[in-house]
């Protein structure tokens, strides 16, 4: 399966493991296990060194990696956050031998094995392309090889093709919930490695008194390809986090001197060519019931009840620092029969999303309805959606210039994408999500609505 003695032209090559010398800030630094680097690693190239006329190594570390995006895991001992492989970073997979610190050893890129953590169980989530060669009377295999290739094919050679995350001890490991990734549908929302099957090596070693070839978590190995190599990042729909104008529209008024005639119109840059930050939904058709309750005018303020069926909550408080998710669990699950612990909620600018999980999973509710003060002036519209809360924020940018218009009367920005409306992106090499489309909502640029 693994044989480092046998050499082609590029594919071994000699690497130097620098730890984390190259950042600055010590601080930052790992502490753990002296940052030896264990066989069959993934490897971070950060840079070439010279030694002597003509010898050349590079540079590698036990890999950094990124967070997902709006992800917190502060908390959590960093060899076992969930990083994800970023884009525009070399990788490379070390032989089976460790390399310490400033000591030198080999590696090679991809596809190549890699260790995985997890459980060789996994393999029951991991499917690749293994396909087994066809049995010929007389053929060069065996019988018993014939029936071993097609259980590779049995385990790798069918169903979806998972992709997995690096982390920062060297493994690959299947995208956690943290990630997120298998929610999409399509995994590579996030750039990782294609996995076409994992195999144990057996050591005949003891580790406390249990031979490790019986235990399903040690000695794992990867096979894997580059992932960007092969699908692109799916479309996303999205929740505009904040405003938006690449520029707005004013008028000259008429007490102003100059060579401009009053009435004049002009247009003055706001945020450009800037991305804004967006919460990112997916399609959830098959998941649990989900509520949609958007605010729609310029003025939402003071106070509302929801009402399912016959029973209404305690007033709800629509002040942004006392609105949180679970203030507005805790209001709903005070209905008979729902239960705090048994909603999801997510609250964004104007938007409420309302997902009945736990002991209500798979059950169907009546749409809420809403008892608004008598003097309101704004509306509330709630529907049904198949659409969740993807638990992700994203950075999207409009191709197209978005107008908004200066309102003298409170002198305010009037922003053409309000925050809180809904579009779709699609990603762009080179920049990265880029709105197709977006939701025209009723909002005024004074600060309302305050959620």
């Amino acid at each position: 399966m693994f044989e480092p003695s046998q050499t082609s032209p590029g594919e071994w090559l000699n690497c130097l493991n620098v730890g984390d010398d190259h950042i600055e800030d010590k601080d930052e630094r790992r502490k753990y296990k002296d940052l030896t680097i264990p066989g069959f690693s993934l490897v971070e190239i950060v840079g070439i060194r010279k030694f002597g006329d003509d010898h050349y190594v590079h540079e590698v570390r036990l890999p950094v990696g990124e967070l997902p995006v709006g992800q917190d895991q502060s908390g959590v001992p960093e060899e076992d956050q969930v990083k994800i492989v970023p884009i525009g970073i070399n990788y490379a997979f070390t032989g089976p031998a460790d390399i310490r610190k400033d000591r030198q050893g080999r590696m090679k890129f991809p596809p190549a094995y890699c260790r995985f953590k997890g459980d060789e169980d996994d393999t029951a989530k991991i499917f690749g392309r293994y396909e087994a060669p066809e049995r010929q009377l007389g053929g060069k295999f065996t019988e018993a090889e014939y029936e071993a290739f097609e259980f590779q094919e049995k385990l790798f050679g069918n169903g979806i093709q998972q992709q997995l995350v690096g982390d920062p001890t060297g493994h690959l490991k299947l995208p956690s919930d943290i990630a997120k990734s298998s929610q999409f549908g399509i995994s590579s929302q996030y750039l990782g490695w294609n996995c076409m099957g994992i195999y144990k090596y057996n050591t005949g070693k003891k580790t406390k008194g249990k031979k490790e070839d019986e235990d399903a978590t040690k000695n794992l190995l990867a096979y894997i390809a580059p992932a960007a190599q092969i699908s692109p990042r799916p479309p996303i729909r999205f929740v505009a986090l904040e405003a938006y104008s690449t520029y707005i529209t004013r008028v000259r008024p008429a007490e102003e001197y100059s060579i401009f005639t009053p009435g004049t119109e002009y247009t003055v840059k706001v945020d450009g060519d800037k991305p804004i930050k967006a919460a990112v939904t997916h399609l959830d058709s098959e998941g649990n019931h989900k509520q949609l309750i958007s605010f729609v005018g310029d003025n939402v303020n003071g106070e509302i009840r929801l009402v399912l069926d016959e029973d209404q909550t305690e007033l709800i408080n629509l002040k942004e620092s006392v609105l949180t998710p679970d203030y507005l669990a805790q209001k709903i699950g005070d209905l008979p029969n729902i239960g705090a612990k048994n909603l999801k909620v997510s609250v964004w600018p104007g938007l409420w999303l309302i997902e009945f999980a736990g002991d209500l999973a798979g059950k169907t509710f009546n749409n809420l309805e809403v008892i608004r003060p008598e003097d309101a002036e704004f509306q509330v519209h709630i529907t049904c959606t198949d659409y969740a809360d993807s638990e992700l924020t994203v950075d999207v940018y409009f191709h197209i210039p978005q107008i908004g218009r200066w309102d003298g009367d409170d002198n305010v920005i009037n922003d053409a994408v309000a925050p809180g409306a809904i579009g779709d992106a699609v990603w762009f090499n080179g920049q990265g999500f880029v709105a197709m489309s977006v939701q025209c909502r009723d909002f005024n640029g004074d600060g309302t609505p305050d959620l």
